[in-house]
């Protein structure tokens, strides 16, 4: 859609859950269909759901593993609310977290919340990670998030989920960094 607008293509994530990252005839059906469908690493990334335990570590790795191998970048999808997150992140080739939206809507009011958003962005920044803040509402988290070292953010701060034409409207209106053209 949006090359057919003259638009650079922008990557989209699909979530994966535990249940389809153990099982390798699933994995090996999703890398055909993006290949067939000429859906490239550049334009197609995956995020790991921390919401289900992996059934088996070895074989959710060797999954994992081959997505990475093929150049899909992997992220793990609502940091710190699930199962072995830590430990995903030893076992797994990941480009980064998503650090959950709960945590981030804490930022403001201090506590529990902010200190683990904060403990997220330096777990992420000592491995070499990227991070990403989850619902954004306001600019005193987005504030915040810079000052931890947060590289990117998501949220209704910049915007709702749209459909489709209003999206390709949206872009038109943002640069690649996703900020408006007036500033």
């Amino acid at each position: 859609m949006l090359r057919q607008q003259g638009l650079q293509p922008l990557r989209a994530a699909i979530n994966l859950a535990a249940n389809d990252i153990d099982n390798i005839d699933f994995i090996n059906r999703l890398i055909e269909a993006c290949r067939t469908r000429q859906l490239g690493p550049e334009t197609v990334g995956f995020e790991i759901t921390e919401t289900q335990r992996f059934t088996n570590d070895g074989e959710a790795t060797a999954c994992v593993q081959k997505l990475a191998q093929q150049g899909f970048e992997i992220w793990l999808d609502d940091f710190g609310t699930g199962y072995s997150s830590l430990n995903h992140l030893d076992i797994l080739p990941v480009r980064g977290i998503k650090i959950d939206k709960s945590f981030i809507s804490g930022l403001s009011a201090g506590g529990y919340a902010s200190q683990v958003a904060e403990t997220a962005a330096r777990i992420a920044q000592t491995l070499g990670i990227e991070a990403v803040a989850e619902g954004i509402e306001t600019t005193d988290q987005q504030e915040i998030c810079k000052d931890l070292g947060i590289q990117f953010a998501q949220g209704f701060l910049y915007s709702p989920g749209l459909p489709p034409e209003k999206f390709v409207d949206w872009v038109k209106s943002h640069d690649n960094d996703g900020r408006s053209d007036n500033g």
